[in-house]
């Protein structure tokens, strides 16, 4: 019996260091295979563009405006409520990271291409769907022809219900686009939580 339960035990152990090993490879392998991929995979034609300064409403109904975010590192997004789709996945992509980076210095900008349905109070739900982090996550709306004014200007895309990117845009400390990444892609949100890192690190 007490052979068996050795045999057993020998089993047992043997498994969990195949499934340890096992594990401790992907992550690996997963952390080689982004070391490997660009700082930036994003649309050429956007990096190094300067930012507009621009001024939205803000989820509290109180007036945002980007020269809160000068000398700063920031995330923009494109979204609305009711999308049922990648919209969810993207946001649900941005609450994640907010926890990996925890009290990094940097902040998510994202903003409605519905304002007429994604009024202030609306917002409000919705960012405390994905439990943002107001000082750290803001949910911008405003004048339709405003928002795709910025969508065009400085991100070159648009801000509509049926063609809004599902991009986000990660902007420096001098106001320029550094890249963008897919927000619905996981290996592309790493490389935003490197690209974050480093940017903050050259900070210091």
């Amino acid at each position: 019996m007490k052979w068996r339960l050795l045999v057993w035990g020998f089993v047992f152990l043997a498994i969990c260091g195949m499934y340890g090993f096992s594990k401790y490879r992907r992550t690996q392998q997963e952390r080689e295979a982004i070391a490997k991929l660009p700082a930036a995979t994003a649309i050429d034609a956007v990096n190094g563009r300067k930012v507009e300064p621009f001024e939205l409403t803000r989820e509290s109904g109180e007036t945002f405006n980007t020269a809160s975010l000068d000398g700063k590192v920031w995330v923009a997004s494109f979204f609305f409520t009711s999308c049922p789709g990648f919209c969810l996945k993207q946001n649900q992509s941005i609450a994640d990271l907010t926890q990996t980076l925890g009290d990094k210095d940097v902040t998510f900008v994202s903003v409605s291409v519905d304002p007429t349905v994604d009024t202030p109070p609306e917002l409000v739900k919705y960012a405390a769907h994905f439990k943002a982090n107001p000082a750290q996550w803001v949910f911008l709306t405003g004048d339709i022809d405003k928002i795709r004014q910025v969508a065009k200007d400085s991100f070159l895309v648009a801000a509509d219900r049926e063609t809004h990117t599902g991009r986000l845009f990660l902007v420096g400390r001098d106001g320029k686009i550094v890249a963008s990444y897919s927000g619905t892609d996981p290996v592309e949100m790493k490389l935003l939580a490197r690209e974050i890192d480093k940017l903050n690190a050259e900070s210091t």
